[in-house]
């Protein structure tokens, strides 16, 4: 174990990483990636066998398979968890039975846009006003992880979030708000590029970004803690608006905040590292409860997606 864990540390340091396209050959060999992939549709093809990351922290195994034995065995081994995703910049192992390549997903996971493209529903007003809420506090977590990089530019975890996944986010929920001709929000017409950071048109998001900022811009500490503050108030606000929709059986919309809060797990977490990583031995759980949120959450799955 010692010795693949050196492995994967020499690689990432000497060799090019790959970006987009991955050339993968028959039998085993070590890769890695600078944009990483939020889930593992790119790898569901034929000629991949298994997909291999170790986790340091959980100290096992996690392991995307095609084949359905292998992910039985998996799913019931205390070695090994499933992967969902590769994160920027993590080396992995991969095992094909053919010479292919792989090629790094522009847009949503397939089974998403599917619900999106595929499922109409009824909105109720509720549902609207919570699409157009989400929409905006999306966009938030965009813009304050964006300004936290700014200030602290070694702090990877906001411009990998920010750059691989809340961009995703915020595509979602633009699609929906489209969709269903929703434009009582800017982000129902505008790219990212086009809307100014950090101004919002719904007044509580604005307020809780100046007080997210304000605290952010003390310390690289403070900036950790606001990303988990962040993520715990999506994650909670999501949970909320997904039990209207579900009440109203828009399938479409639930689908799309669930995919949502999946990745605020994961953005917890890595939140919740980096302040281990600079001392702060409870990570998130050291900020407690907040007026009257609680920003302690050791029950979020700590595998991406949920899993």
């Amino acid at each position: 174990m010692k010795l693949i864990n050196i492995l994967l540390t020499l690689f990432l340091l000497g060799t090019a990483s790959f970006a987009q396209n991955i050339v993968i050959q028959s039998g085993w060999q070590l890769k890695g990636t600078e944009a990483g992939f939020n889930h593992m549709d790119p790898f569901q093809q034929e000629c991949i066998n298994t997909v291999w990351v170790y986790d340091a922290n959980s100290t096992k195994w996690e392991v995307f398979a095609n084949s359905e034995t292998v992910k039985a065995i998996i799913s019931s081994s205390d070695l090994m968890n499933p992967l969902a995703s590769i994160k920027q910049n993590d080396g992995f192992w991969i095992n094909a039975n053919a010479d292919c390549n792989v090629t790094k997903p522009t847009g949503l996971p397939v089974d998403i846009q599917d619900q999106i493209d595929s499922n109409t529903s009824v909105l109720s007003q509720e549902v609207i006003d919570g699409l157009t809420y989400m929409g905006n506090e999306e966009r938030l977590a965009f813009d304050i992880y964006n300004a936290l990089f700014t200030l602290y530019p070694t702090a990877k975890q906001f411009t990998n979030i920010a750059t691989n996944s809340e961009t995703k986010h915020i595509d979602a929920v633009q699609q929906l708000l489209q969709k269903y001709d929703i434009n009582d929000t800017e982000l129902s017409n505008n790219t990212i590029e086009d809307m100014t950071a950090g101004l919002y048109t719904v007044p509580a998001v604005q307020t809780l970004y100046n007080l997210l900022y304000e605290k952010g811009s003390v310390s690289e500490i403070d900036a950790l803690e606001v990303g988990c503050m962040v993520e715990v108030t999506d994650i909670d606000d999501l949970e909320k608006y997904m039990a209207q929709a579900q009440e109203i059986n828009a399938t479409d919309v639930v689908e799309v905040y669930q995919f949502l809060i999946e990745g605020s797990y994961n953005h917890y977490w890595a939140f919740d590292k980096g302040l281990k990583n600079k001392g702060v031995s409870d990570g998130c759980c050291s900020l407690g409860t907040i007026d009257g949120v609680n920003y302690c959450h050791p029950e979020y799955p700590q595998n991406t997606n949920g899993q």
